[in-house]
């Protein structure tokens, strides 16, 4: 993720921030709002349980509390692997972008079981899938082992 915001976001504008999946474990220490500490930038953490780091709960799973194309980032990270129908959530991120911004999602493509709900694993072709089914145009998707 830094790398991500490091390569795509000058820090010469400000920038209005969605984190999806913000919600702070208990044994997480940090969070991407860090991440953002040298950009201007408003920040808004959505989940769909209130918790750290948690500005807005989402009362509908695929419904993000944000007025359509308002948001120049969408942070997502190690979250859609619990989500039961990501190209649901996918639709709802690029209703929420600007047209230009950017989505940055992180998501495992193997590992074990973890949390109570852990759908999905993701490859580069099922990320640029997910962007195709939404209308997003992909600037890049990997893999790292």
């Amino acid at each position: 993720m830094a790398e991500c915001i490091e390569r795509y976001l000058p820090k010469d504008r400000h920038y209005r921030v969605v984190d999806v999946g913000s919600r702070r474990a208990r044994r997480q220490r940090l969070t991407h709002r860090q991440l953002l500490k040298h950009h201007d930038h408003s920040y808004l953490g959505v989940d769909i349980k209130p918790g750290p780091n948690v500005g807005a709960v989402m009362r509908k799973p695929y419904r993000i509390p944000v007025a359509g194309g308002s948001v120049d980032v969408v942070l997502s990270g190690q979250t859609f692997e619990h989500i039961l129908f990501p190209w649901a959530s996918m639709l709802e991120i690029a209703r929420i972008l600007k047209p230009g911004g950017y989505l940055f999602l992180t998501a495992p493509s193997r590992g074990h079981v973890h949390g109570p709900v852990d759908c999905w694993r993701y490859y580069p072709d099922g990320l640029r899938a997910l962007g195709a089914f939404s209308g997003l145009d992909i600037v890049e998707a990997r893999t790292e082992f």
